[in-house]
């Protein structure tokens, strides 16, 4: 068989999106990021942050896949 016809396999440096490891990649990638800005990591459910502040006004993220959901009862919150 000539070289030109040979199958050739190629190392993948970086997960891409749509392979099995790619959301862990991309949450290894991300974790780090909500506690700089002063979020809590949920204790029972590792993708869940929870930022309160001094009065009843709380903010909390949660990374799901490559997405993110964002609930708050404070509107400064969010800006900020």
């Amino acid at each position: 068989m000539s070289t030109s016809l040979k199958a050739k396999v190629y190392k993948l440096k970086k997960a891409l999106y749509g392979l099995k490891q790619a959301p862990k990649a991309w949450y290894v990638r991300i974790d780090n990021h909500p506690t700089d800005l002063g979020f809590e990591r949920s204790v029972s459910e590792p993708t869940l942050y929870v930022k309160k502040a001094s009065n009843e006004a709380f903010l909390i993220i949660s990374f799901c896949v490559d997405g993110l959901l964002v609930i708050d009862n404070n509107i400064e919150l969010v800006v900020d």
